[in-house]
Order: structure tokens, then sequence, then C-alpha cells
């Protein structure tokens, strides 16, 4: 199903917002990379949200989505729900530096709780938005 849903969204050139809930579910790195493949070569998509909570996603996937969204021109609004997974720093550093790095983002949501970040993410994201 995740592989087909970024499968789709990276076929749909006039998509502008894309929610995909996938919270509580056997995705893993596979779907995160492919969602993020698909967000990086979307030129008109203007809002993404991935809900991955509890899903088997790590640095793996929380790398590629802060690549994807460090320099996207169009995406104004971003929303990733990454609580209950093992991501940790390396992904809130990485999204950190994405969020700073990028011009067209009006709205960016990071959901972390029960992770292993801690108070370096939270410098790095109060940094970014200074």
């Amino acid at each position: 199903t995740g592989l087909a849903m970024a499968a789709a969204l990276s076929g749909n050139t006039a998509l502008q917002a894309f929610t995909f809930k996938a919270s509580d579910t056997d995705m893993d790195n596979e779907t995160g990379l492919a969602m993020a493949a698909a967000v990086k070569g979307h030129a008109s998509l203007q809002a993404f949200t991935l809900h991955a909570s509890s899903a088997g996603m790590d640095n793996e996937t929380g790398l590629a989505m802060a690549a994807a969204l460090k320099g996207h021109a169009s995406l104004q609004s971003f929303t990733l729900n990454a609580s209950r997974t093992d991501m940790d720093n390396k992904t809130g550093l990485a999204m950190a530096a994405a969020l700073s790095g990028n011009t067209a983002l009006q709205a960016f949501t990071f959901k972390a709780s029960d992770t292993h970040m801690g108070n370096e993410t939270g410098l790095a994201m109060a940094a970014a938005v200074k």
C-alpha cells in the first residue's frame, strides 16, 4: 500500500497536497524512502503530511525526508509524525538543517515524542526558526 501510494504521488504531477496515514502499520523504510523520493521529485507539491508513528521507520527514512525537504522550491507545508519510531538526533539535526535551508516553507510540523531525540535536536530546531 505504501509503495503504491508513493508511486501514485510520483505519477501525479498536478497534485498539490498529499496526506498519508501509515501509523501503527508494518510499513518501514521501504515505504519511507519511496515517499521521500516522491516528495523530492514533485515540483507542484505544496503540502505533504506523513503520519508514521509506531511504524517501522528510522533514521534512514528521516534523513531521506530531510533531504527531500531541503531546498524544495514549491513545498509550503510539511508534516512528519515520527512519534514512537527509532529516529534519533541524526534525523532531528537533518530536519533542522533542512528547515533552515528551505525558503519556500511556511508551515513545518515534526512530531518526535517517544523517540531517541534529545536536547541536541531541540536546540537545532530553535536555531533553525530564529
